[in-house]
């Protein structure tokens, strides 16, 4: 007869595991055929039949990554330290390479840089794609999709930057871009922005970081060349973003802190690029949105969304950056340093962004990190500390 659904507390959960185990057991050796089973009783089923509900279990390890994935201590199921691991620095050009392993057991940790398995013969680390060599700080084989990006080497790892970046599987990442067009004379003559392909992606993954349709996400992932797919002019924040690609493009002198004898150049700041953009309107050029007008037009016409990340949209929510000030009469408070366009997030969580970083710089597309190293945290205008994420209502 069939055992029961396993139910009730930990006694009767073992009990019951211990008949189940028995039955199987029993079937095993009934219907082996030709497979040799050990005479008697199993000795799991013995240790099971023993063992306490109360105990703990013994071989239980946590892991605790660094900033990159990559195991830096290992405790036991006590909270005890089992292992400490620390690697060489990228300026070693030897990424990834144990320079620190502590252990006070004969148990090692398999997991370990990027929190991926090394081989205990090789000592290669397997991303799911291809083996990485931490030691040469290169893949021991082509990226399957380096055609796609012929700039760089094939074994290189994250492009270079290993410290603000990391490769899940060992191939592509997706990023947001600006592609520029040049003519026979070398010379840029004009620009567009594109998405490169991550590893494996494909319409549905599209049509979820550009928050489209699947028909729209088909129709663009079909037109796809060399990897990258081009947004259309009906997609939030294209056309606009592509107009101030090519304006800086066509008037290099605007973007010059130099101008006709005047330093104080006269060009839109990152306050009038990301709100007039997320409206869906080129943004002035010629006129730079003051701290105050960023403000009133946030409280007035914008939505707090940051408690909600599925409402982050690309090319549409307009995020805030600040900095902690304090003075006598004030007391604590916040200062708006800056703000950008969300342009959506790669599979590793990195987030991107359409930044105008002041009035002589040209725009272009910036991880968050380096955002809040330049201008602080994110931040809303909240009573309490948080938010920064806002759609227009």
């Amino acid at each position: 007869t069939p055992l029961p659904f396993i139910e009730g507390d930990e006694v009767g959960v073992s009990v019951q595991l211990v008949v189940m185990l028995s039955r199987v057991h029993s079937c095993a050796q009934f219907e082996a055929g030709n497979v040799t089973l050990p005479e008697g009783e199993l000795e799991c089923l013995a240790d099971l039949q023993t063992a306490s509900p109360n105990l703990p279990e013994p071989d239980l390890y946590f892991y605790h990554s660094n900033h990159l994935g990559s195991s830096s201590w290992i405790t036991d199921a006590s909270g005890a330290v089992n292992q400490h691991l620390q690697y060489l620095p990228p300026d070693s050009y030897r990424d990834g390479e144990d320079y620190i392993y502590q252990t006070n057991s004969s148990w090692n940790v398999p997991y370990t840089f990027s929190g991926k398995e090394k081989d205990s013969e090789t000592g290669y680390s397997y991303f799911g794609v291809r083996y990485y060599d931490s030691d040469l700080s290169v893949w021991l084989s082509v990226d399957p999709m380096a055609h796609l990006r012929e700039w760089v080497s094939p074994y290189n790892y994250c492009q270079n930057n290993p410290v603000g970046r990391v490769d899940p599987t060992g191939a592509l990442d997706w990023i947001p871009e600006v592609e520029e067009t040049k003519n026979s004379k070398g010379e840029v003559t004009s620009g567009k922005l594109v998405l490169k392909a991550e590893y494996g992606d494909n319409e549905k993954t599209l049509a979820k970081f550009l928050k489209v349709d699947m028909s729209k996400a088909k129709e663009l992932f079909g037109s796809m060349k060399n990897g990258k797919v081009t947004p259309t002019d009906d997609i939030s924040g294209v056309s606009e973003i592509n107009a101030a690609i090519n304006d800086y493009i066509k008037n290099p002198d605007n973007y010059s802190s130099f101008k006709f004898g005047n330093w104080t150049p006269t060009n839109y700041n990152c306050w009038e690029s990301a709100i007039s953009i997320s409206q869906e309107r080129v943004p002035d050029f010629n006129t730079s949105m003051g701290r105050d007008e960023f403000r009133k037009q946030i409280l007035a016409n914008y939505t707090d969304v940051t408690d909600n990340p599925n409402e982050y949209k690309f090319g549409v929510t307009v995020v805030r950056f600040a900095e902690k000030h304090w003075s006598l009469f004030h007391g604590s408070y916040s200062v708006t340093t800056h703000a950008a366009l969300y342009l959506g997030a790669s599979k590793n969580g990195t987030q991107y962004f359409w930044s105008k970083n002041g009035n002589s710089s040209i725009p272009g597309v910036f991880t968050l990190e380096w955002l809040k190293s330049e201008y602080g945290q994110v931040e809303g205008y909240r009573a309490k500390l948080g938010g920064g994420y806002y759609n227009l209502k």
